[in-house]
Parts: C-alpha cells; structure tokens; sequence
C-alpha cells in the first residue's frame, strides 16, 4: 500500500510540474529554457563590448545590457509570464505580445547602444520565433507571424558602407588587372 501511495504522489508531482512544460528551444548557449526563464538573462558576466569610432571598447559595467535599459517595458512580460498556470495563458495573444514588446525594446536597446548581445534571448528574432513555435506546438495552432516579428527602430540609418573615390577604384582596378595579366603570363610560359 505504501508503493502505491508514493507512485500516486510521484504521478501528482509529474502532471503538476507539466503546468509550466511550455519548453522554447532558443539554442546557441541557453538551448532549451521554460517559458517562466524566458526573459531571464543571465549572461552578465560577459563585458559589454560598444563600438566607437571604428575602435572597440569593453566595459565591465553591466548597467549598459539591453535588459537593464528595457525594465520597465518587460515588466508586463515577466509578471504575465509569472501569473500563468498554463500554456494557455503563456501563449495568449496578450502575453504573445507583452514578450514581444520586451524583445523589441532589447533590440532597439541592442541597436542604439552599438551593444553586443550578451545571451541568444537579448532582443532576439530567433529567440522570439522560438517561442511562437513552442506555442504552436503546445496549442496546436499556428501563431500570427506578426505577433513574432522585430521590426527595425526608427531612426536606423542602416550599416555604412565606406566607398572608394573614382582615382581609388581606378587604381585598385589597374593594379587587379596587372595582377591578372601576369597571372596569365606566368601560366602561359610555363
């Protein structure tokens, strides 16, 4: 009677712990992570790395991730996240929306600070496609792209591309040709 008792108890605690089964799988260094881990960021020990006049430069300060400048924003995120019981509740449009708010605000963080990206769910498209699809799954249903998607910030003006001056291409393009030239030459006389 007691074996069964324990097994009955051991079956409870496993249909218990399937509340919060809604598992993303992020990949890179996290792989897969609970819904409830989703945004937490946990790779703060990485110096933040900013990039300033073609040079780059490291800060030991952690205040600068894209997490701490977006606190306010994923508020809603993690306390939604925190309130739910279900994968229901975590893949309703309302939650699908607030992580998505959280991923954004990271990544116009991410984008703006020149940061690198300290954890593969730090304003992340992969990381938040990640967790559409595990809803997908749980549900049985397909997530509006839409509610999963990053858009660029505003005032990106894009990456710069340095061009050379005609006299620069000129002379790159001579000295292509000579090297061709004799390039050819050699494998003539041979």
């Amino acid at each position: 009677m007691p074996s069964f008792l324990s097994f009955v108890f051991l079956l409870a605690t496993l249909l218990a712990s399937r509340v919060y089964a809604l598992e993303i799988l992020v990949g890179g260094s996290v792989g897969n992570v609970s819904a409830t881990d989703f945004l937490t960021i946990t790779d703060s020990s990485v110096a933040n790395t900013v990039r300033t006049d073609s040079r780059l430069h490291t800060f030991d300060d952690d205040s600068s991730t894209a997490l701490d400048q977006c606190t306010s924003e994923c508020a809603p995120a993690k306390s939604a996240i925190a309130a739910c019981t279900d994968d229901t509740c975590l893949c309703n449009t309302t939650t699908i929306q607030d992580v998505a708010t959280c991923e954004q605000c990271m990544f116009n963080a991410l984008i703006a600070g020149d940061l690198q990206m300290t954890d593969p769910r730090e304003g992340s498209q992969v990381a938040l496609t990640a967790y559409g699809a595990a809803c997908g799954t749980a549900l049985d249903t397909t997530i509006a792209a839409s509610l999963t998607t990053l858009t660029l910030p505003p005032d990106w003006d894009g990456p710069f591309g340095q061009g050379l001056s005609p006299v620069a291409t000129g002379f790159v393009v001579a000295i292509a040709a000579t090297m061709a030239g004799t390039s050819i030459w050699i494998l003539c006389s041979m």
